[in-house]
């Protein structure tokens, strides 16, 4: 069928297509990017109606052999280890094939010369520096590729009008550090939420002048925000809907959310390093997006297990060139689902279990959020920390738990660190710092960030 054949390669070729409108002259840029965004919406829209699980797979392998191929010529890691296993992309035929790699985790990563694992032809403007701490809280610095930036612009249908969501306004909490959605509405550091001047004075104003109709932000920044409103007497009005980034929102905060702001809530589901991994439709279900990542479920000997079976997420980035993640273990755990979904979208439905991170919270009221203690430890110890745990033993006490990466630096690192976190508990708090060998995973098999007692 033409249709698909012409859907399948706007998502194969969306990367050059992305590229080639960097080029053109700059009273050509705007047009050039609304005429992108006006065929890949159309390809996605029409995608839903004739797609079925044989054109995802068939989508998938192709720009999975295309990112091997170029892996293999162009990243020396990649190069090395197709060399050692004896691996020819070249001559990749089938996903069996491709289970011969390697898993690699952030641990692996994190002892590999950065310059061995980017590509030696992309230029380095497409180079955008990151970091994360995720699921394993294990810091890690790596490259996004910055055409990824572009397609998440024009992905946003994808992300946004699968649960029916429209045009804005749209008021952003948080979520600085996803760049794609960088002004797309009224935006506010999460953390600002804890200061009641501005909150009272500045804040609420704002959102009464802008009547945003749709609210993006993390799960924490939301809990604090559906806090201070409650506790402020503040109501938000004409809202049709809540979309949640970087934490795994759970059922029953959902719920919460939903009952207290009076519209749906949905949540996307990604990685600093592998940018979109699966979306929410309207009926509470997470699509894979098949064009950004080829998604794999494993067992603990690294073997495929069964649709409906719990086990190890592992992602491939079919988008990033700059930095290829291959066979790369999120610490996160979840199933792929046998069955369709209602929403009418064929593409595989993900279950999963989810990161949760949290805030830390004081004895008069206030709380603040893990997130910028992450990213202060990943901008600046990601190569100093192998791992590391934060405890709220009461609201008095906090225990930081780290494992060096060399023996001999805790001293000033802990000197360092201690002063950081005394500048947010403010003397509310006593902060205690342990060196330790190893951390624990709780009993769903995931190395909780944070525990609060």
């Amino acid at each position: 069928m033409f249709k698909k054949y012409l859907i399948k390669n706007i998502f194969i070729y969306s990367p050059i297509m992305t590229e080639f409108s960097l080029f053109i002259p700059s009273q050509l840029k705007l047009f050039a990017g609304e005429l992108n965004s006006a065929v890949w919406n159309w390809a996605a829209a029409e995608s839903r109606k004739f797609f079925e699980d044989s054109d995802w797979q068939e989508l998938v392998f192709i720009k999975l052999r295309n990112i091997l191929v170029h892996a293999g010529r162009n990243v020396p890691y990649w190069r090395r280890i197709f060399r050692e296993i004896g691996f020819n992309p070249q001559k990749f035929k089938n996903f069996e094939d491709f289970q011969k790699l390697p898993v690699i985790t952030r641990k692996k990563l994190k002892k590999i010369p950065i310059e061995e694992l980017i590509a030696k032809n992309i230029s380095k403007k497409y180079f955008i520096q990151a970091a994360t701490s995720g699921s394993t809280a294990e810091p890690l610095k790596f490259f996004q590729d910055g055409k990824i930036i572009l397609l998440r612009r024009l992905f946003l249908f994808y992300e946004l009008n699968y649960p029916n969501f429209r045009d804005g306004p749209f008021l952003l909490i948080g979520l600085q550090t996803i760049r794609h959605l960088n002004g797309l509405g009224y935006q506010v550091g999460g953390h600002k939420l804890e200061d009641d001047n501005w909150r009272i004075k500045i804040f609420y104003p704002n959102i009464r002048s802008f009547r945003p109709r749709y609210i993006l932000s993390t799960p924490s920044y939301l809990k604090r925000f559906i806090f201070f409103c409650q506790r402020d007497g503040f109501t938000v009005d004409r809202l049709a809907g809540v979309f949640c980034y970087g934490e795994h929102f759970g059922e029953e905060e959902r719920r919460s959310v939903e009952a207290f702001l009076g519209c749906p809530a949905y949540a996307v589901y990604g990685s600093q390093e592998c940018s979109l991994i699966a979306s929410q439709c309207a009926k509470y279900n997470y699509h894979v997006a098949p064009w950004m990542n080829y998604v794999e479920i494993i067992d603990d000997n690294d073997k495929p297990v069964s649709r409906g079976v719990l086990g190890r997420i592992v992602i491939t980035s079919l988008m990033n060139e700059t930095m290829p993640f291959i066979r790369y273990q999120l610490g996160d755990l979840g199933r792929l689902s046998s069955g369709k979904c209602l929403c009418g979208n064929s593409s595989p439905i993900i279950e999963i279990e989810g990161r949760i991170v949290g805030n830390i919270e004081f004895s008069d009221g206030t709380a603040f959020p893990l997130y910028p203690i992450l990213q202060y430890l990943a901008d600046h110890y990601s190569s100093e920390i192998k791992q590391f745990q934060i405890e709220q033993m009461s609201k008095f006490r906090l225990i930081f738990r780290y494992i060096p990466m060399y023996t001999g630096q805790s001293l000033d690192f802990e000197r360092v660190m201690t002063e950081y976190l005394n500048s947010i508990v403010r003397n509310r708090m006593d902060i205690k710092m342990e060196v330790i060998d190893y951390i624990f995973p709780n009993q769903n098999g995931k190395t909780p960030i944070f525990i609060k007692r």
